[in-house]
């Protein structure tokens, strides 16, 4: 697995993220334990691979970060979002962002 395959793993979960509400180490753990991962593995080729202990520790990470820091990384995000509203932007777009301003 390589790191754009870890990172997109890590959009994955922030965006699950926003539809259950759970908690972001909740959300690492059950999506990826063993035998959900493969059942994934036949719909996306991103969840081919495992990832390493330390593509799980930045999916740990970033998850956690985003979801800690999630209230700042919105108002970033609002701020230069100018003629929308940042309910308006697809909740996709929304993790992709959040995690890109994250990791700067």
């Amino acid at each position: 697995m390589t790191r754009g395959n870890a990172r997109e793993l890590a959009v994955h979960l922030i965006y699950g993220r926003n539809f259950t509400g759970e908690a972001p180490e909740q959300v690492v753990a059950a999506r990826l334990q063993k035998e959900y991962y493969e059942q994934l593995a036949e719909e996306n080729d991103v969840y081919s691979d495992r990832p390493s202990r330390a593509q799980l520790r930045y999916i740990d990470n970033a998850v956690m970060g985003v979801s800690n820091r999630e209230e700042e990384l919105n108002a970033i995000i609002s701020q230069f979002s100018i003629g929308w509203d940042i309910s308006r932007i697809s909740r996709l777009t929304r993790a992709m962002l959040q995690l890109a301003i994250y990791e700067i």
